[in-house]
């Protein structure tokens, strides 16, 4: 028989619901014993109904028992961990004490050793506390701008852009992966010998899913450690390191890669495989999010002052009322990206990225009459360039604004040489481009 009440929930949730899938339920048998069951029905014409049972019970017992057996666990690590902290600060207190006190100088190169690797045991102590959870909570969807933005980084004065380009994305993973969307940006300025400018934070969809790259200006790495530095005790140093980071963004499947050139800064690329990732207003799977708050804690800032961000799925409107001017052009959150630039809080430019099924175009480029000749259409097609230019970018230019692009990297090509989607956009004109006074351009991908 049922146990307790769950008989008459579980009936009054059929009738409600016409259909119950996979629920948990206890039942109890003559001799006190019970059995845990999953239980679905369905209601079926002429007062009928189908109910399967699928016993669990003794997945359930070995799932409760693994439970139990990590809680001791976890329980006489903390105790061990505890007695190793005492012990290490009181061999490093006998140290001092015996280095004090010492008269022959000759062995102070000793002390100076214990001491080193005795420090080298507590930042060991700390590694495997602080991630000894790693994989035992659910993944979580987590906002990769909204980590960054919340984030305090030790090394960052405010001296050093950081310019994230993810306002829209959202991955699926462990909840520790929060330490290393900070720990990447903070490597970069911790070990740039002051040499790292700018830190820029990117997205891009690949054809087995999506990478996310952090790029800096600094050093590089040299191509003989780009290995060596997920090694474990690479950094030599205690904080959560690269080969922490590797262990965590493996957990729901993605891997990391440093894919930068010394020289020219170091770039490291997460890859995420597909389900893994969303980007809010593409699918009924990917809700929209949060209008992003205007005081962030790092603004991407444009050197004609413009402030330039990507415009979340519920600010589309904004565009649109901007483009009321420019042929009444409407936003699609499932194929668009749009760039925006704002003086003093107002929307003052506008550019997009839309996403085709044989590439990505750049139009919707518009500026209000009483904005223009401050350079903010520069700067809100600089923020779409800078975090679209993964991929191969086409437009169609007047040809009065062929060098304008140009500073951006486009060039002028054969209207054949765009993808079909693209080009037939333009089928009015019958080939005659320039007689039409567009101009095909083409910009190839930065590498990510």
């Amino acid at each position: 028989m049922w146990h307790g009440t769950e008989e008459q929930e579980f009936f009054d949730r059929l009738s409600r619901e016409q259909a119950v899938y996979a629920t948990e339920a206890t039942f109890s048998l003559p001799d006190e014993n019970s059995f845990i069951v999953l239980v679905s029905a369905a209601i079926l014409p002429g007062e009928r109904a189908v109910l399967t049972f699928f016993d669990i019970t003794s997945r359930v017992h070995a799932e409760h028992a693994l439970k139990k057996a990590n809680e001791k666990l976890n329980l006489l690590s903390r105790f061990s961990a505890d007695h190793l902290h005492r012990s290490v600060d009181q061999i490093l207190d006998t140290v001092d004490e015996a280095d004090t006190n010492l008269r022959d100088t000759g062995l102070h190169a000793y002390f100076e050793r214990i001491r080193t690797l005795t420090w080298n045991v507590a930042r060991q102590l700390f590694l495997t506390e602080t991630y000894k959870d790693l994989g035992s909570f659910p993944p979580v969807w987590m906002s990769v701008q909204r980590v960054l933005d919340s984030a305090r980084l030790p090394s960052d004065d405010g001296t050093v852009p950081i310019r994230c380009w993810t306002g829209r994305l959202e991955i699926y993973a462990d909840p520790l992966f929060t330490d290393v969307l900070t720990h990447l940006p903070e490597n970069s300025l911790r070990h740039s010998g002051g040499r790292v400018t700018q830190i820029v934070i990117t997205h891009h969809e690949t054809p087995d899913g999506l990478d996310l790259c952090f790029r800096d200006n600094g050093r590089g790495i040299p191509a003989e450690k780009r290995q060596q530095i997920f090694e474990y005790d690479a950094g030599g140093s205690a904080g959560i390191g690269l080969f922490i980071c590797r262990q965590i963004v493996e957990v729901t499947g993605m891997t990391i890669q440093e894919t930068g050139t010394e020289g020219s800064g170091a770039r490291f690329t997460i890859h995420v495989p597909p389900g893994g990732y969303r980007i809010e207003g593409t699918s009924e799977d990917a809700p929209s999010l949060p209008v992003p708050d205007v005081k962030t804690r790092h603004p991407v800032r444009h050197s004609t002052g413009a402030t330039v961000r990507e415009l979340a799925a519920r600010e589309f409107s904004l565009a649109e009322a901007l483009w009321t001017d420019y042929h009444n052009t409407k936003g699609d959150t499932k194929t668009d990206r749009i760039f925006a630039a704002f003086n003093n809080g107002q929307l003052v430019s506008v550019a997009r990225c839309r996403r085709h099924v044989d590439g990505y175009e750049v139009n919707g480029v518009f500026t209000p009459g009483d904005q223009r000749g401050h350079g903010y259409a520069n700067a809100a097609v600089w923020g779409l360039v800078e975090a679209c230019g993964q991929d191969i970018l086409y437009m169609h230019s007047v040809w009065d604004l062929a060098k304008f692009y140009g500073h951006f990297g486009f060039i002028a090509i054969d209207e054949k040489e765009l993808p079909p989607t693209i080009r037939e956009r333009f089928a009015w004109a019958q080939g005659e481009m320039e007689g039409a006074n567009v101009r095909p351009m083409k910009r190839d991908p930065t590498p990510c």
